[in-house]
């Protein structure tokens, strides 16, 4: 079930609503720190696309990877193979903001019932078997499913998996992820910091040039 008021990924305002505004699919962006304590470059960059975006009331451009044209070709694929074999019915992706953070956005890949979500990756070959013998969901990914959860207040998220080169049978690794509440606390505080590490980067920014 989609939340009242969510924004439907392919509806024109969906780009603008994330306008300058954290997402969690760079939520291991935001949560970039070296050992210092200091906020590492990812963290910096991330945070200067989104004063850029906000002065500007534009979307900053990104380059379209091969991996995430796989992605997108193979997601519709995906969500119907976990359709099939867990007999979820999964309702689209949809924009919403955290209820206390409104600059904190996520767009799961989809909303099962009242409490899931669905998060869909479509990796290449050697990826998909490390993931499926490892058994968990990749830690790479982990601040994501947590941010998620996070700002939709869902309870749990299936990761899927999804790999077209496998054999028929062995192309879905599905692991359901339940964030601790350790987890949560760390993701809000850090996102908490990381906005307002944006907030003063904009304000230097309009400061220096009415300087």
């Amino acid at each position: 079930m989609i939340p009242e008021g969510a924004i439907l990924q392919t509806s024109d305002q969906w780009i603008p609503a994330r306008r300058g505004n954290v997402t969690t699919s760079r939520q291991a962006d935001v949560a970039a720190k070296l050992k210092s304590g200091a906020w590492a470059k990812a963290a910096t960059d991330y945070a200067i696309e989104l004063v850029a975006e906000r002065a500007c009331d534009y979307a900053v451009e990104r380059a379209v990877t091969p991996p995430m044209l796989r992605g997108l070709e193979l997601e519709p694929v995906a969500r119907a193979a976990y359709e099939a074999r867990t007999g979820e019915l999964v309702d689209p992706a949809a924009l919403v903001p955290h209820r206390g953070i409104p600059e904190w956005l996520s767009t799961p890949d989809g909303w099962i019932g009242a409490d899931g979500l669905l998060e869909i990756k479509c990796p290449l070959v050697t990826t998909f078997v490390r993931w499926s013998a490892e058994g968990v969901v990749p830690e790479q990914h982990v601040p994501q499913l947590t941010g998620q959860q996070c700002v939709t207040g869902r309870e749990w998220t299936d990761f899927v998996a999804y790999c077209p080169e496998m054999p028929e049978g062995r192309r879905l690794f599905v692991r359901r992820f339940v964030a601790t509440q350790e987890q949560r606390d760390a993701v809000t505080q850090v996102t908490v910091e990381f906005l307002e590490m944006v907030d003063s980067l904009f304000i230097k920014f309009t400061h220096n040039l009415e300087a």
